[in-house]
């Protein structure tokens, strides 16, 4: 297996996740669990969130490299994210963002990913949404919360993280 340090990562982790991706490894049924991720290894912050997306985005395109002819069917959060006008807009402008939108569509870290877009987290490098789709991006936050109700009274709060970790301030 040739991604064996992303393995490594996700083992730092939860040894159990590892070996049930091992298992699945070669079969369909990865495509799933990877998708899933965020549910199985619920992310304490933002970073972790960061992380674990990264994970699972290489994991995928590992298995994708390494057995070509299993065929990836879409999940049901693929086929319903991809038919909102808003999430289409994101996905031709930034596709790595509606790659991960799409990774955490209909789970609690859709909110921790969202609050990610909305905070500069490279020390003031980052330019900024054009309007269009800063606008799309809270459109689309609407659809999740409307789709998603029971996930909505979850939501993190954006200053969280500071109340969890005073360091990060």
């Amino acid at each position: 297996m040739k991604h064996i340090d992303i393995l490594r990562k996700l083992n730092q982790r939860s040894p159990e996740v590892t070996e049930e991706v091992i298992a699945r490894w070669g079969s369909k049924e990865l495509f799933e669990f990877v998708h899933n991720l965020p549910r199985h290894l619920p992310p304490s912050g933002m970073e972790q969130l960061l992380e674990l997306l990264s994970i699972t985005e290489e994991l995928r395109n590992g298995h994708i490299e390494e057995f070509p002819a299993i065929a990836c069917e879409p999940t049901p959060e693929e086929l319903e994210v991809c038919a909102i006008p808003e999430y289409v807009q994101i996905n031709e402008r930034f596709p790595h963002i509606g790659r991960r939108l799409i990774q955490t569509w209909g789970s609690y870290a859709f909110y921790m990913y969202c609050g990610t877009l909305f905070t500069d987290t490279r020390g003031g490098t980052r330019r900024g949404f054009p309007p269009e789709i800063l606008m799309a991006l809270t459109r689309l936050a609407r659809v999740h919360e409307q789709n998603h109700p029971r996930l909505d009274a979850r939501r993190l709060d954006i200053w969280a993280d500071v109340f969890h970790d005073p360091t990060k301030l």
